[in-house]
């Protein structure tokens, strides 16, 4: 063999053991991979009973995401689908569990695709579609239309009602075009009195929630008007939905079918929400010799903190700690009508004062008031730290560095929010006022418009937002 022949054997060899090798290193990082994670569910369930609820599960997911891949049979989906549905529901943030809940959401589709024959799997199927906080998708409702007949059952009928609301396939026409539809509106509205109640409460609360308010409200007057039993739902409905006059109404005439004094508690909080705080505060007044345990507690902290007299309210909020001691928002409402020195005596005296980060709190805000108001922050971090994870401390911590103007300040509160993930939607309103005192508008606006909650503020202070940028 010639020198040229030598060379050419010598370079096939070469590419072959770098090929060899290749392989070989294939093999090594897959099986290293591979014994990093789980073998098996025993193992997954283990890091999910030791996972907090607070970063989003990753390993977890891939783990599971793994073993879904290689579900073959509709007992190891239904098993899958139970961790997933567990992850979503022990989630302690609210952007982790949209996150999850859409996980599971997108494996229950996967799987009711996959099983449509395993009773349990349509039913977590219609639970993750129920979970999800956005509007569903197109796919999603396309595969509620391939719903069979024989699939509806006792169990599942009212889940399945409660996910066509969502979906808007609550109406009569619509129910016809289901394959299950006509069966489904006939048990609905001929069998069962209570199941009809549902349905037309749910009429009622679908329009309230697609903001048609005025219908809503419509709806549930004629309703509540023929139906004794759906009263007291269509009374919860109004509370919400910007009637509160009309549920104190039927708050009393559930009240009088059923005697229950809860329903007159509920009376009176219509009241409150009405503005007519003299009426709310004479049913409580009324109510206090037939009240017991936490609805005289109730009662009382109420009415102390709507009299009008220091005397009164001394007197309401001493009835209620005698009962019961360790009742923090009443020890910090009792404190305020002390003078200072003894108002600090009386939280710090408290068994609970070292366990409770609210009447920490309260000694610090008493000392802005009392001492003198160049208080330093020092006092407050030193109290976040002990409690990081307490929200209120976040709530009052932005609203007092940004009184006194200290935006560096507020930038740390920020971030060590972030870190603990608290997500107080007056964080955001107060992100969103720096900005637009930066003169940055186009953040403020991004900064409220992703608040997807119910605090007033938000919506309101976006509105000014808009008045000021179109």
């Amino acid at each position: 063999m010639n020198w040229k022949n030598r060379a050419s054997v010598r370079f096939i060899l070469l590419v072959g053991s770098l090929l060899v090798m290749a392989a070989l290193l294939t093999l090594i990082i897959k099986y290293l991979t591979a014994s990093g994670r789980p073998k098996n569910l025993p193992s997954v369930d283990m890091a999910i009973q030791a996972w907090d609820g607070y970063d989003e599960p990753k390993a977890i997911l891939q783990d599971l995401s793994d073993f879904s891949n290689d579900a073959s049979n509709s007992g190891a989906a239904l098993s899958l689908l139970k961790r997933y549905r567990f992850l979503a529901v022990r989630a302690r943030t609210k952007t982790i569990q949209w996150e999850l809940v859409d996980q599971y959401a997108h494996r229950a589709v996967q799987f009711y695709e996959k099983f449509p024959e395993r009773a349990e799997i349509l039913l977590l199927f219609l639970d993750s579609l129920n979970l999800v906080s956005r509007p569903l998708s197109e796919s999603e409702k396309n595969l509620l239309k391939k719903i069979s007949l024989r699939s509806i059952s006792a169990q599942n009928a009212g889940l399945l009602m409660l996910v066509l609301q969502k979906a808007r396939m609550n109406t009569p026409a619509y129910f016809k075009v289901l394959p299950y539809g006509t069966a489904l509106l006939q048990e609905l509205i001929h069998i069962d009195e209570h199941k009809m109640d549902l349905f037309a409460v749910n009429q009622v609360l679908t329009l309230a929630l697609a903001g048609n308010f005025q219908a809503a409200l419509g709806a549930g007057k004629g309703l509540s008007a023929t139906n004794r039993a759906a009263k007291n739902m269509v009374a919860y409905l109004f509370y919400d939905f910007g009637a509160p006059e009309e549920a104190a109404r039927l708050f009393q005439t559930v009240y009088e079918d059923n005697g229950n004094p809860e329903y007159l508690l509920h009376e009176a909080d219509a009241y409150v929400k009405a503005g007519q705080f003299t009426v709310a505060k004479r049913l409580w007044q009324d109510m206090l010799g037939n009240l017991s345990g936490s609805n005289l507690i109730l009662a009382l902290y109420n009415l102390g903190s709507l009299s009008d007299t220091v005397s009164e309210r001394k007197d309401y909020f001493s009835r209620l700690l005698q009962l019961q001691k360790l009742h923090e928002y009443a020890l910090v409402q009792y404190s305020r009508l002390l003078p200072g020195e003894e108002a600090k005596a009386l939280l710090i005296k408290s068994p609970i004062y070292t366990k409770s980060p609210l009447l920490q709190l309260e000694t610090i805000r008493n000392d802005i008031l009392r001492v003198s108001s160049t208080f330093t922050t020092g006092s407050l971090w030193l109290l976040l730290n002990r409690f990081p994870q307490d929200e209120r401390l976040y709530h009052w911590g932005a609203w007092y560095l940004y009184q006194i103007g200290n935006t560096q300040e507020l930038e740390k509160l920020f971030s060590m929010a972030a870190e603990h993930h608290i997500e107080h939607p007056v964080l955001l309103f107060y992100k969103a006022l720096l900005a637009i005192e930066r003169g940055n508008l186009t953040e403020a606006e991004k900064l409220l418009a992703s608040y997807t909650g119910e605090a007033w503020y938000i919506p309101a202070n976006l509105a000014k937002v808009y008045e000021v940028t179109y």
